[in-house]
This record gives C-alpha cells, structure tokens and sequence, in this order.
C-alpha cells in the first residue's frame, strides 16, 4: 500500500475496504517499520519499478 485509494475506488463491494491513517512513530503492522513524518508518495515507494536509479 502506497496510499493511494484506488483499491477503495475500484473495490465491487461497498464498504469493503477502509483507509487508516498512521501516526508518526507508530508501527506499521504490515511492514514491521516506524511510520516516517516526512511525506512520501508512489514515486518514492521502494515497490515502484520506476524508482529504480537509472544506469549511469
């Protein structure tokens, strides 16, 4: 999840999938890592085949 909300948008099933918002410095329990205050977004996601560093 990149927080997105196209899975809630796209989903058939109404009410299916809800969206919760993480606090800085709590843990994310899908990952096991502290939530960041920073902002980050799907560019910067590690997931992100487009965030690869180009060849040099």
């Amino acid at each position: 999840c990149v927080g997105c909300n196209l899975c809630v948008n796209v989903c058939p099933v109404e009410g299916c999938i809800t969206m919760e918002p993480l606090s800085a410095g709590s843990l994310d329990k899908r990952t096991g890592r502290k939530v960041q205050k920073k902002y980050a977004n799907w560019t910067e996601h590690p997931n992100n085949p487009s965030a690869k560093v180009a060849a040099e």
